[in-house]
């Protein structure tokens, strides 16, 4: 069935955020004296004596290049129908996936004199995968169109899991300058990572033979087990507190800067998440190698309307992706270092504007986006905002942000697409923020 094809590719790129989840939002740098703009900048922060900051939650999810999910799950003939013929033109040769979810569970802050000490507790779920356009072309049109090729589709992934516990400090070193670092505690959950992914196909344009090159190793840490090519558990039961100072165990920093050059412009910049995870606990890598040779195999037939013995296919691809298990020893991963460099300028008592370039690193990924930014506060406890953002390969991005100081209760939630909130087949690039604080004189 053409539908399962199309369900088996998304399904695919969504075990990023069920196994693991990159967050980042560009609408909090912009929202001055909030929680959320202390966790990018450390150097940022509300002037209230005490502040606790409340459970809030971060997720993100964006595809690049972007794609109408309502051109793949779409209603015909009153049933929905999963298709991936409108969007395979619009695929790059390298596309990316990346999901994120970043939920805070407690946060306190207290001001001594130009001293900021603040201690927080976040938990990270992040992953990105990387695939080629030929992946999404076999698993849905097979491989007779690649007759007399080689096509490379072995799709790349990393998926990390783990705690967060930040102790900060921020100095006010003058009236216009800041400066503000957090040291990070951080205790690994769980992680899946390729350590290699080539996987090759060759189809003879001969006696339409098959030859499969294949080396693919996943390195994993307490979440996944692979007892042969059909029997992936993942242990959804080891993502709780119960681990919170694990065996994984890393250290990251933030740093930032924050400078007022006048009454109306300021200035600021920060890194965060620099550092890395050691991984030991559970620690396993699942290996497939070899050529693999088969003759009159089509792969659009295991998914075919056409009755065919699965069994037999089945056996088929277990032979050439079949996975060996061997324990190993540590394994190592880095954190997605986020670079924030933007300001604002106060138009009048009313309206400010800014911009802001944001970078994420992590490995091969090189994630840059930009963002203009207008903010209106008609009374003095509520502001409101937009946001107009490229992210990678994206310019139609309409973000909003509200914030919302009623008494000591302070309220802040942002999205950076807009449209895709309001309307989920729209794109592939959501995301939202929600933060909940108290801000105590």
């Amino acid at each position: 069935m053409r539908s399962l094809k199309g369900l088996l590719f998304l399904v695919s790129l969504c075990m990023g955020p069920a196994l693991a989840s990159a967050q980042s939002d560009l609408s909090s740098f912009f929202a001055n004296g909030t929680w959320e703009q202390h966790s990018i900048n450390p150097a940022m922060k509300n002037q209230a004596g005490l502040q606790v900051a409340l459970p809030s939650l971060l997720f993100r999810l964006h595809h690049a290049p972007d794609i109408n999910i309502g051109d793949v799950i779409f209603e015909s003939s009153g049933r929905n129908v999963v298709s991936l013929d409108a969007v395979l033109s619009e695929l790059d040769e390298k596309n990316e996936y990346q999901a994120g979810l970043e939920f805070r569970t407690l946060g306190l802050g207290i001001q001594f004199g130009k001293t900021f000490l603040s201690l927080q507790h976040k938990v990270h779920f992040q992953s990105q995968i990387n695939y080629p356009k030929e992946l999404a072309e076999l698993v849905w049109n097979g491989n007779s169109q690649y007759v007399g090729q080689e096509v490379e589709f072995g799709p790349e992934a990393i998926l990390n899991s783990y705690h967060d516990l930040g102790l900060g400090v921020s100095y006010q070193i003058s009236d216009k300058l800041s400066v503000g670092g957090r040291l990070k505690l951080l205790s690994g959950i769980g992680t899946i990572k390729s350590k290699e992914h080539h996987a090759s196909l060759y189809t003879s344009d001969d006696v339409y033979q098959l030859t499969f090159d294949v080396d693919y190793q996943l390195q994993t840490s307490s979440i996944l087990e692979i007892n042969g090519l059909d029997e992936f558990n993942y242990s959804g039961e080891a993502i709780t507190f119960d681990n919170f100072i694990s065996k994984n165990i890393g250290l990251g920093l933030d740093l930032g800067i924050e400078y007022q050059l006048s009454d109306r412009i300021q200035l600021a910049a920060s890194v965060v998440d620099i550092g890395k995870i050691l991984w030991k606990e559970n620690t396993n890598e699942f290996v497939s190698q070899g050529v693999h040779t088969h003759e009159g195999i089509d792969l659009s037939d295991f998914f075919s309307d056409e009755e065919v013995d699965f069994n037999v296919q089945l056996d088929t691809v277990k032979e050439i992706f079949g996975f060996e298990k061997m324990s190993i020893g540590e394994i190592e991963t880095s954190l997605p270092t986020a670079l924030y460099v933007g300001g604002t300028f106060k138009l009048n008592d009313q309206w400010k504007a800014g911009c802001l370039f944001r970078n994420i690193m992590q490995d091969d990924l090189n994630d840059q986006a930009v963002s203009i930014n207008l903010q209106y506060q008609p009374a003095n406890p509520l502001s409101f905002g937009v946001t107009f953002s490229y992210l990678k390969d994206t310019f139609a991005n309409l973000g909003l942000m509200g914030l919302a100081n009623l008494g000591p209760v302070q309220i802040f939630g942002a999205t950076d697409n807009v449209l895709s909130l309001v309307d989920s087949g729209s794109s592939t690039s959501i995301s939202g923020r929600l933060g909940l604080a108290l801000m105590i004189k």
